[in-house]
């Protein structure tokens, strides 16, 4: 007769693998949400009293889906990353960093001549984290294509990678807002850092 003990392993083993099972079949299901921040109301207090104008339009940010996934195990998959509303996220984010850096943020007009203008293109977006037993590992990361109009006749074009990565020992979908948030602010930062090279190369 078998013994209790490889009785008892085996059962084990066979729940282990149904709940493995289970992970990757619920995995399409499970979503993890980043949704955007409302404008604090000092951000919005600056943005009025601000008397330098800086005319923003974002594009390609509506509707990203799904960018990002938890992994479990290193390699298994349990459950997507989404934005909610990501043209209001990175139009906020934006909003909230030009503002804080002394300039008054103008939503863009495509068919109106309004300068200086920030034309950011969204061109990939990455949210994820790895479990890695004891901890896990937050990898984020927004790349955009920028292109600031000063005039009619004076442009500058640049190409922006903000990047996060970090090891927690509990990191959902809290951390990943978190650290997601740190990222396109960085880029935000990067972005308005080129914007006053650009003005002092033109002076």
């Amino acid at each position: 007769m078998k013994s209790d003990c490889y009785i008892n392993y085996c059962s084990t083993i066979r729940l282990a693998c149904v709940n493995l099972i289970l992970i990757v079949t619920l995995s399409g299901c499970l979503r993890t949400s980043i949704e955007p921040h409302a404008i604090d109301e000092t951000v919005q207090l600056l943005a009025l009293t601000s008397a330098d104008p800086l005319f923003f339009n974002i594009q390609d940010a509506d509707e990203l889906g799904t960018i990002g996934h938890q992994y479990l195990f290193f390699g298994i998959p349990f459950g997507r990353v989404q934005i909610e509303d990501s043209g209001a996220y990175f139009s906020r984010s934006f909003f909230t960093e030009i503002a804080l850096a002394g300039k008054k943020p103008l939503i863009a007009v495509s068919s109106s001549e309004q300068y200086p203008v920030l034309d950011v293109r969204i061109k990939d977006v990455q949210a994820t984290a790895y479990d890695l037993f004891a901890i896990r590992w937050i990898q984020t990361e927004v790349n955009a294509e920028v292109e600031y109009k000063k005039s009619p006749t004076e442009s500058y074009s640049r190409n922006f990678l903000a990047k996060e990565s970090a090891f927690k020992r509990f990191a959902f979908g809290k951390q990943l807002s978190f650290y997601f948030s740190k990222t396109v602010k960085k880029l935000t930062e990067d972005i308005l850092k080129f914007i006053n090279e650009c003005g002092d190369r033109s002076n």
